[in-house]
């Protein structure tokens, strides 16, 4: 994808939405040394909900639990005029931190959030737009 707003086709086409899911993993398993097996059951848990956050039209994609530290439960794609919004909800130390990534490839923490389902975390982002 070529252009920041290309994201919004493809996950808007569920088809779409889960082949690029699907190809993210499988650059994972490559470094991850996951097997196919592996690859198309975490595939069959990762759940994308589109909706919106505050104003803006965005997507959460519903990770599977996290098992080690800086795994995500959720993550939030929000679209803004030049380049979306990445938002995560990750695993840490004793509690859940809600984070965030930069186009440039800055990594933010906004420090613990409790957010448990998909309607929580969209608030805890709706908050940080």
């Amino acid at each position: 994808m070529r252009e920041p707003q290309e994201i919004y086709k493809f996950l808007a086409d569920s088809e779409k939405a889960e082949f690029l899911i699907v190809s993210l993993l499988e650059m994972v398993a490559k470094n991850g040394g996951l097997d196919s097996h592996d690859v198309v059951m975490i595939a069959d848990s990762i759940r994308t909900h589109r909706c919106e956050i505050g104003d803006r039209q965005a997507f959460v994609i519903e990770m599977p639990p996290p098992r080690q530290m800086t795994e995500c439960y959720f993550v939030a794609i929000v679209q803004r005029p030049t380049v979306p919004a990445f938002f995560t909800l990750e695993m840490s130390f004793g509690a859940s931190m809600l984070c965030a990534w930069e186009a440039g490839g800055r990594h933010l923490n906004y420090g613990v959030c409790n957010a448990r389902t998909v309607e929580e975390f969209k608030t805890a982002v709706a908050k940080r737009l």
